[in-house]
C-alpha cells in the first residue's frame, strides 16, 4: 500500500456503524458522536483471522484482513503517509 485510501475508509466506517446500529448498539454510537468530532474519528473492522469460522467453528488458514487500516489512518492524519482518495494504490 502506497498510502491510506480515504474513500475506502469512509465506506468501512459507514458499514461498521450500520452493523452496530442493527445490533442495537446505538448508545455506543451516540457516545462516540457526543464525545468526538465526526471528522476526527473512524470506526474500523479488523479481523486477525481474515474470515469467520465454518459451522463447526474451525478456522481456515489465518489471513489477516485490514489490520493496518487504523494505524494507516493515524499516520495519514499526521501527514506521514499520503491519503489516496480512490482505490488506486
Amino acid at each position: 500500500m502506497r498510502g491510506f485510501v480515504g474513500a475506502d475508509s469512509s465506506m468501512v466506517d459507514l458499514e461498521i456503524r450500520d452493523w452496530l446500529q442493527r445490533q442495537g448498539e446505538t448508545a455506543f454510537l451516540d457516545a462516540i458522536d457526543a464525545n468526538f468530532q465526526r471528522d476526527k474519528i473512524r470506526v474500523f473492522g479488523v479481523s486477525s483471522f481474515g474470515q469467520p469460522s465454518d459451522r463447526l467453528k474451525r478456522l481456515a488458514a489465518v489471513t489477516p484482513h485490514r489490520v493496518l487500516d487504523p494505524i494507516m489512518w493515524m499516520l495519514a492524519n499526521e501527514k506521514i503517509v499520503p491519503i489516496i482518495q480512490s482505490g488506486g494504490v
